[in-house]
């Protein structure tokens, strides 16, 4: 009789096993598809980011690069200028904040955060770049061509088209700085 009810003891015991694996398995299952559906895209993911620590400006840079690629300016500009403002000497803050401005036919402001971005890192091929292109369309070679030089000679390879046409534009048009 202690046998069987050794061996009845384990058949409860491997039930009991099975159900709470079971119930672990399921609970799993659920915060998985629950974090899944975060993951499903850049700006799901940073926005999840920065909601949990609103106070970190990568956070809130990422979420305005996503939300700027996926085309939403307007969330896109409220979440850099929120990195901006948790970190002003960020130069990849200002200068994607520049873009958004720029893409959003508000120029001014866009050389505003341009100006800072190469104030704050000197060497920002990007920033040059995108000031150029702002002072070319209004007209102003000269200033164009200062910041067309200063993007050939920060540029890395990866832009080496666009170095050497910005050369082709200082030949052409000569930088006053």
């Amino acid at each position: 009789m202690t046998i069987t009810y050794a061996h009845n003891t384990g058949l409860r015991m491997n039930k009991v096993s099975i159900i709470i694996f079971a119930a672990i398995a399921a609970l799993l299952g659920v915060m998985s598809h629950d974090r899944n559906l975060v993951w499903m895209d850049a700006v799901s993911l940073w926005k999840d980011i920065a909601e949990k620590s609103p106070s970190k400006s990568r956070a809130q840079y990422n979420l305005g690069v996503a939300y700027k690629d996926a085309g939403n300016m307007p969330l896109a500009a409220r979440a850099l200028i929120e990195a901006v403002r948790l970190d002003p000497n960020s130069p990849e803050a200002r200068n994607n904040l520049g873009n958004v401005y720029f893409v959003s036919g508000m120029f001014e402001e866009a050389a505003a955060q341009y100006k800072v971005a190469v104030t704050l890192f000197t060497e920002n091929a990007e920033a040059h770049y995108n000031l150029a292109l702002i002072y070319r369309s209004q007209g102003r070679y000269g200033e164009a061509a200062a910041h067309f030089e200063k993007f050939a000679d920060y540029a890395g390879p990866e832009y080496g088209l666009e170095a050497a046409s910005a050369r082709r534009f200082v030949k052409e048009y000569g930088a006053t700085q």
